[in-house]
């Protein structure tokens, strides 16, 4: 079985626009897992503290790709 690889926010946020999977902290100090838009374009507008403070904001620990989706063969 291959293991996701999970990127701490701490490390680095993605690099380009697209839905990825994260793990966060809910209300009650729960992790869980879900999927997130990020947008390459806020970085336009915001610097990376404040793209990353916004993440932090929704508890967001960590981030990683998409899986491929299952196709049929």
């Amino acid at each position: 079985m291959n293991k996701m690889k999970w990127i701490p926010v701490k490390e680095r946020l993605p690099e380009e626009d697209g839905t990825y999977l994260i793990t966060y902290n809910n209300f009650r100090g729960k992790k869980c897992v879900s999927t997130m838009q990020f947008s390459e374009e806020e970085l336009n507008y915001y610097d990376y503290n404040y793209i990353e403070s916004i993440f932090k904001r929704y508890g967001v620990i960590a981030w990683a790709y998409m899986p491929t989706p299952y196709e049929e063969d």
